[in-house]
């Protein structure tokens, strides 16, 4: 995402502008001359000029008084709110989308405060210039990262007043809502439907879009793959089955979501919010005609569950019988209850098997009637433990300090065995409970913050009636990243190429030392000669050009020796050069602000000598920052929080921070 880089205080009236009125209005006088030349033919030359005069002053004055008049206009009342987006009290604002207000009129981007709570990684940008980077009439967020789902935000600007800022100041305040966290409307089939075709797939239909708001988890019992779709809209899902459903089987379908906020350039997760079901049905497939339902199906049956098939019409137990087999074979027992419920008791199952049930349609009734068509259903018994489903997932990141760790297994399995069977890695102590066939272990402390935690359930989890765990799980996941920020002003550079002296400002103001750029200008010293060809002046002993100049051509910048002598003059500083990151933000980490050279466009290098034939490293966008703060541990951080004087306070990724801090060598103040 990029935004447009506005100076706070760019000449109002540039040169330009005075020379392109300039030659308007002599322009304009040459055609009045001509037109009364014509005219006026005969008329002296001298009562022409006369005439001329009389009519420029005229045309003078009108210009001036429409100028004034719509200067006054549109320059003195107070600017109000003419438009927000998102709207006063909106309840449904997406989550990624860049926050806006608009004025009537400009407003002075000197003075107002601008924030939003709770505090979200973003950028503030003024917009909607009247012409070039001038009376801005609109102050817009950029998030880095998305809101939080279901929240309510206030964006509060402060001192709003005029572009000359005469008006008298005032706040305001904007409250809304953002988008609610999507849940389940609608499933088909539904809950407790019967008769479902075998290639039929699963529709569910959200509450609210989706559009990677939230992570969900699809568990189909018993376990089929699934091709997961979502539509363009973001509000249905279509879980297709990779086989065809089995016949007369019961399925459980359980749905579970999370909640996500995520970084909008890299989409990488930054804070995953607690697993919750949201949904748990069931429905049945289809099965042959005269039979109601069967059981058992699944692949979690117990090595004793006995086979129930109940009938919709009265049998005939020695047909079923006849009719009635299973593979592989298995010894028990069977009994025809009230003719309609045929039990079939197994002495025992061999585990970790499917099975497969058939009873032929020539299974007769007492009406002497026939079922349309043969039954064949299988199911599995328990093999060995697994892991059915964890949350944290493995793989997760952003994971809250304060979300347990719940381990689900496939079956019933003796807790002391999988309570003893469990590492955590750091050591972490904690407690450990269970619902049903889920381990819960809550660390005694909070997770901490930006470290990754491996569980590991090694083999040997004894099952109630399976087979013990042969293998080791590993479920790894990162806890979220602490936020390290130093509350550093942000100034906007004051002039097209005073960034080292509104970074200058900036660190100085932390230490409760204010200083104007002017101010810090007479003191670092600047080089106003032009450059020629490739001979100018020399950065690490002064400005090189002028602070309103165009960079490469009329203006360059200046280095970290003087913007550290200058610093040195108010308070402890010292420049460096050729360092790592780690300690650069160790540095922060002490409560020191961070002065680095980088670059703010296409950082190309180039070079030019100096008056005594010295070669001076240069690049074009040569441009500083004042890091204030990191995300994550300060050895490897994942973001850099620096004050850019051109867009206030931003978050750069390591790797995009590190590649515009290498151009200069790591170098600063």
């Amino acid at each position: 995402m990029t935004y447009p880089a506005l100076y706070s205080g760019s000449p109002l009236i540039p040169l330009d502008i005075v020379a392109a009125v300039i030659g308007a209005f002599i322009i304009s006088l040459v055609a009045v001359y001509f037109l009364i030349h014509f005219h006026k033919k005969e008329a002296p030359v001298r009562t022409k000029i006369k005439r001329l005069v009389f009519v420029g002053s005229g045309l003078f004055i009108l210009t001036a008084l429409a100028g004034t008049a719509l200067a006054a206009y549109w320059l003195l009342p107070t600017p109000h709110v003419i438009r927000a987006d998102p709207r006063a009290g909106e309840t449904d604002y997406p989550l990624s989308r860049k926050i806006e207000i608009v004025f009537d009129r400009p407003v002075s981007r000197a003075l107002m405060e601008k924030s939003i709570t709770p505090e979200v990684p973003g950028v503030w940008v003024f917009e909607n210039s009247t012409y070039r980077t001038h009376l801005l009439r609109r102050v817009a967020f950029y998030p880095q990262e998305s809101l939080t789902v279901a929240t309510e935000y206030t964006i509060a600007l402060k001192n709003i007043t005029n572009v000359i800022r005469k008006s008298t100041p005032y706040d305001y305040e904007l409250k809304f809502k953002t988008q609610p966290s999507p849940g389940v409307k609608k499933v088909s089939p539904g809950n407790n439907q019967k008769d479902v075709g075998a290639d039929t797939p699963i529709l569910i239909y959200l509450s609210a879009p989706d559009g990677q708001v939230s992570q969900f988890q699809f568990e189909l019992a018993p376990h089929l793959p699934l091709e997961i779709s979502l539509d363009q809209t973001k509000t249905l899902y279509t879980l297709t089955p990779k086989s065809p459903l089995k016949q007369g089987t019961r399925y459980q379908l359980l749905v579970k979501k999370s909640d996500v906020r995520r970084n909008l350039k890299s989409d990488a997760i930054v804070e995953t919010g607690p697993l919750s079901e949201i949904y748990r049905g069931y429905f049945t497939t289809k099965i042959p005609v005269g039979i109601d339902s069967v059981f058992p199906t699944g692949d979690a049956v117990t090595s004793r569950q006995p086979i129930t098939i109940r009938f919709t019409k009265e049998m005939d137990e020695a047909s079923i019988k006849r009719n009635f087999s299973i593979q592989p074979p298995v010894a028990g027992s069977s009994l025809l209850i009230d003719h309609v419920i045929y039990v079939f008791t197994p002495k025992k199952y061999e585990f970790a098997t499917e099975y497969t049930i058939r009873l032929a349609k020539e299974a007769e009734s007492l009406d002497g009637s026939f079922l349309e068509s043969d039954l064949a259903t299988t199911f599995t018994t328990l093999g060995h433990v697994r892991i059915a489903s964890s949350f944290p997932t493995d793989g997760s990141t952003g994971v809250r300090s304060d979300e347990p760790l719940a381990i689900t297994f496939d079956q019933e399995v003796n807790p002391a065995s999988a309570e003893s069977l469990l590492a955590i890695s750091p050591p972490t102590g904690g407690v450990i409970s269970w619902e049903g066939k889920t381990l819960i272990f809550t660390p005694a402390k909070s997770w901490q913050k930006d470290t990754l935690y491996t569980a590991v359930i090694k083999a040997g989890v004894e099952s109630l009636d399976g087979l013990d765990s042969i293998t080791d799980n590993a479920i790894i996941f990162s806890t979220v990243q602490s936020v390290f920020k130093l509350p550093v002003p942000i100034y906007l550079q004051q002039h097209p190429l005073s960034c080292e002296l509104a970074a200058l400002r900036m660190a100085l103001a932390f230490r409760q030392i204010a200083k104007t750029e002017e101010e810090l200008l007479v003191q670092v010293g600047y080089d106003p000669l032009p450059r020629r060809g490739n001979v100018w002046g020399d950065p690490y002993e002064t400005f090189v050009g002028s602070i309103d100049g165009k960079q490469m051509s009329t203006g360059y910048g200046v280095y970290w020796p003087p913007i550290a002598r200058v610093a040195n003059l108010y308070t402890q500083a010292r420049e460096f050069s050729g360092i790592s990151t780690t300690d650069i933000l160790k540095e922060v980490e002490k409560g020191n602000p961070v002065i680095i050279w980088t670059y703010s466009r296409s950082g190309i290098p180039t070079f030019w000598f100096d008056g005594s034939g010295e070669k001076i490293f240069a690049a074009s966008g040569e441009h500083t920052v004042v890091i204030v703060g990191f995300v994550g541990p300060v050895d490897h951080p994942s973001q850099v929080i620096v004050n850019d004087p051109l867009l206030g306070q931003i978050y750069w990724s390591l790797s995009e921070f590190t590649q515009k801090a290498s151009l200069f060598a790591n170098s600063g103040v």
